[in-house]
């Protein structure tokens, strides 16, 4: 039998243990003279079973280190020890018989000494005493370069295991493949919850794990926190679940209540004017004790995970009441705001910033310096339609060079201010009469505006798609019954800056702009709506409730035509001429791209308006003006009209408060 590798060669036959040896002092070539090679003539795996314990780590410990087959004796007898040498020449010799090395031996003194061992199919050796095998490893990893996960933030992820030996990218592809299940199934639970679900152990996913994780996500935000995660809170109101009920009135401070405890909630009673969100810990502690028996308050734990949000909104869903949200008057602290008040806008409700506004930040004792990372965040915020008093604070901050936290602000005397003059007064608006106030120009059919494929996304602030929209729906004749209107004054135009639930609309703004191009006008942006009632979708009595306010500067003697998307009650279009005159403007006409054509008349006629009166009486006008701060007359035609078709007063009482609490009007 031939050498392989050395031509000439010959193998003996097997001695009485099996092996077969291959003198290599034979023939023409000098340096293999005195050597001799030999090997097992067939492998037995099975004696790996019979050999002790302490061999099979001593092999462990020669396979662990280095990749090649072949290894120098002296190598292998270093990672020994002294301690080990005799277990070391017995493996050498049972590997030799069966059958799983091939030793090169030279002989010294008529002594053979071993120079080297070759290890025969390496990677079946390392398997066969619990070693992974890194040909499979390494085939099984290409297998998992190409896979994809349901959740893209995962991918980031991903791709470091490129990096990576094949042995630690397999297990940790193996956590992503659990943590893409975890988030699909929306789940949250402890490090160790997550640990036992990947791996069937709660100790299993180590602390360079753990680090790899967070290097690349928010456990937090995917559902996995240190401890196990609650919302804070305290409000007055009793919880029912299947097994019973939670009262929250017992509570003198505050309570943590676990996701899971939450979801299990299928109901709530009680009563709250308003939910109050706080960022800073402490000073949700003491707003709480201090306030928590009246209104709903929470904590919410900086930029909120989304276990927070979904058991946010699952109690908001079941008691719905606008909120009060107060973080750090700094530039994360508005990104935390206007982050969660999608929850409220989600379900239709008001939301408000509070003791967020440049007053309560110049007043605070002590201020830090803005950093760079502080000014990048306000240049990206101060692109976004915000409400008036963070835009004001956001200037605030730029000029200033300042920024602050939000326990130098004493929230208890606040607490009871806003009680009286806080959610209740955006029902108070700015409105007079409009009588005689001209006709809206619509300028489209509702059904050309909502159909277009990119309605949608202008409504939700895509501006690309509302120039699209604008140029596909305004109407020429439209644009000349304006210029006809305007008879050769020059106002300005004032959008209506709408929040909806999806985004900040940017229809009016574009239409607005296109206006001013085609009749050389000039676009009056200064004046905002300042807070969000989420009218879109909304009936009559969602609309009546929830009065949009505006604020901004205004120029006195100043002509302005009101620039909308829709006219459906024509409220917002009247409440914003109202706080235009109310600073001395004049409104002389208003213009939208599309409404109702019977909401097109803004003007309320004398017999609509004594219908109204006589059907309701005296004290429904008493409790409205009271309420929303003007009487009947100075409400819109389709106003007035869809009160007047009422059933009764304690009809429209109880349907305008339920829409005030729950951000729906219900059905007429």
């Amino acid at each position: 039998m031939s050498l392989p590798g050395v031509e000439g060669l010959m193998w003996s036959s097997p001695d009485a243990d099996g092996v077969i040896t291959c003198n290599c002092d034979v023939g023409a070539v000098s340096t293999l003279r005195g050597r001799r090679k030999r090997r097992g003539a067939r492998q037995s795996r099975s004696d790996v079973q019979l050999w002790p314990a302490s061999w099979c780590e001593l092999l462990k410990d020669w396979l662990k280190q280095g990749s090649g087959d072949r290894r120098k004796w002296d190598a292998l007898l270093k990672i020994v020890g002294g301690h080990r040498v005799h277990d070391a020449m017995n493996l050498l010799e049972s590997l030799l018989k069966a059958g799983f090395i091939e030793v090169e031996e030279i002989k010294s003194s008529n002594q053979w000494k071993t120079l080297w061992v070759e290890f025969i199919d390496l990677e079946d050796m390392r398997e066969l005493i619990g070693l992974s095998n890194r040909d499979k490893l390494q085939k099984q990893r290409e297998g998992h370069s190409e896979s994809i996960f349901q959740n893209n933030e995962l991918q980031c992820l991903h791709e470091t295991l490129a990096n990576m030996p094949a042995d630690r990218a397999i297990r940790r592809h193996d956590i992503l493949i659990a943590l893409d299940r975890w988030m699909a199934d929306d789940n949250n639970g402890t490090r160790r919850d997550f640990a036992l679900y990947a791996r069937g152990d709660t100790k299993a996913i180590t602390n360079s794990e753990w680090d790899w994780l967070e290097n690349k996500l928010s456990l937090e935000d995917i559902g996995i926190s240190r401890h196990t995660s609650s919302v804070w809170l305290r409000a007055p109101l009793l919880l029912t679940t299947d097994d019973g009920h939670l009262d929250l009135h017992a509570i003198p401070d505050c309570i943590g209540l676990t996701p899971n405890t939450i979801k299990s909630v299928i109901g709530i009673s009680g009563e709250i004017k308003s939910w109050r969100i706080l960022e800073n810990r402490t000073v949700f502690e003491r707003v709480a004790r201090d306030r928590g028996h009246v209104d709903g308050v929470l904590w919410v734990p900086g930029f909120a995970p989304s276990w927070w949000k979904s058991s946010v909104a699952h109690i908001l869903k079941l008691c719905p009441a606008p909120a009060f949200i107060a973080c750090d008057p700094d530039p994360a602290g508005i990104e935390i705001a206007i982050d969660i008040c999608d929850i409220w806008l989600a379900n239709e409700l008001e939301w408000t910033p509070w003791c967020m506004d440049s007053k309560s930040l110049s007043g605070l004792p002590k201020r830090k310096k803005l950093t760079e990372d502080d000014l990048s965040r306000l240049e990206r915020l101060r692109m976004l339609s915000l409400p008036g008093i963070l835009q004001d604070l956001i200037g605030w901050m730029m000029a200033n060079g300042e920024k602050g936290e939000q326990e130098g602000i004493s929230f208890n005397e606040l607490c009871a201010d806003s009680l009286s003059q806080g959610i209740e007064q955006y029902l108070k608006v700015l409105r007079i009469p409009l009588y005689d106030f001209p006709d809206v120009i619509l300028h489209a059919t509702e059904t050309s505006v909502k159909k277009h494929p990119r309605y949608k996304e202008a409504k939700a602030g895509d501006s690309e798609a509302a120039f699209e929209l604008v140029q596909a729906t305004i109407n020429d004749e439209q644009v000349e019954k304006l210029r006809i209107l305007l008879n050769g004054r020059k106002p300005l135009l004032a959008s209506a800056h709408a929040y909806e639930a999806e985004g900040v609309n940017a229809i009016p703004e574009v239409f607005a702009d296109e206006l001013a191009q085609r009749l050389d006008l000039v676009v009056d942006s200064g004046i905002i709506q300042t807070n969000v009632v989420a009218h879109t979708g909304a009936n009559g009595f969602g609309r009546l409730a929830r009065q949009p306010v505006f604020e901004g500067s205004v120029a006195p003697e100043q002509d302005y035509v009101l620039v909308d998307d829709f006219v459906g009650m024509g409220g917002t279009l009247a409440n914003l001429r109202g706080y235009i005159e109310a600073q001395g403007g004049k409104v002389i006409g208003a213009v939208t791209l599309t409404g109702k054509p019977y909401s097109a008349k803004l003007s309320l006629d004398e017999t609509q308006l004594q219908e109204l009166r006589e059907k309701h009486g005296t004290n429904l006008e008493t409790w409205w003006q009271e309420n929303f701060g003007h009487a009947f007359d100075c409400l819109t035609q389709s106003e007035a009209r869809y009160l007047a078709r009422s059933s009764d007063v304690d009809t429209i009482r109880d349907r305008i408060v339920a829409a005030k609490q729950k951000g729906d009007g219900g059905c007429v």
